[in-house]
């Protein structure tokens, strides 16, 4: 029913989010579909964090491209849901290729409080190399030890300029989200290509050991 009255009113008043997503998709070269089910997506991806729960959930806008560069491809789209704190919305970017082989993990922005915690605990760092990292980001996975050799120095030392940025992985997917944030037209851009950044960097064998 929700559906219904959202694409009511699109046809009744027009839709300018619409109209510039479709034409980003066609300047960049990729599909465009207005809206999309989210029981289209693949199944793996309903065990990461932001599919969860939530009893309504949307897509929209929905982009999609192959990319050789990744041996994969990407999809773009704007996600509605409704969490018990009322309809959030986030533009999320998915990568796939048959290179990514990560076990399930969360690498999320620390809020304020625990960075604080972060300061003045002596806990155990997950990223020992890299102290300036650990006080921004939080990683949550039950195979750390298996997802942190993806995370070399340049993944980084990139994700500290893009510090607002979470990042979600399971098996070939890799999903970079802003929490909460649909990107607006004139920020989709630097968003897309800081994300081909990162799932280019990632886009490797990783070694024993993370640096």
């Amino acid at each position: 029913m929700y559906e219904f009255f959202e694409d009511l009113k699109d046809s009744i008043f027009g839709n300018e989010r619409q109209a510039d997503l479709s034409r980003f998709a066609d300047r960049m070269g990729m599909a465009y579909q207005k809206k999309r089910g989210i029981k289209d997506l693949e199944f793996e991806l309903m065990d990461l964090r932001i599919f969860k729960g939530s009893k309504r959930k949307t897509i929209r806008h929905f982009c999609t491209q192959k990319l050789p560069n990744i041996e994969g491809s990407v999809q773009l789209f704007d996600y509605q849901y409704y969490p018990d704190s009322g309809k959030r919305q986030t533009t999320i970017l998915i990568f796939e290729s048959s290179a990514y082989d990560f076990p399930t993990f969360l690498l999320r922005p620390k809020g304020t409080f625990e960075k604080l915690g972060t300061l003045l605990s002596k806990g155990k760092l997950e990223f020992h190399h890299t102290p300036a990292f650990n006080k921004e980001f939080v990683l949550n996975s039950s195979a750390k030890d298996l997802v942190k050799p993806y995370f070399q120095k340049d993944v980084l030392d990139l994700l500290l300029t893009l510090n607002h940025l979470t990042l979600e992985g399971k098996g070939r997917y890799l999903m970079i989200y802003e929490k909460s944030k649909l990107q607006p037209i004139d920020k989709l851009l630097p968003f897309y290509e800081d994300a081909m950044e990162i799932a280019e960097f990632m886009h490797r064998d990783p070694p024993s050991e993370f640096v």
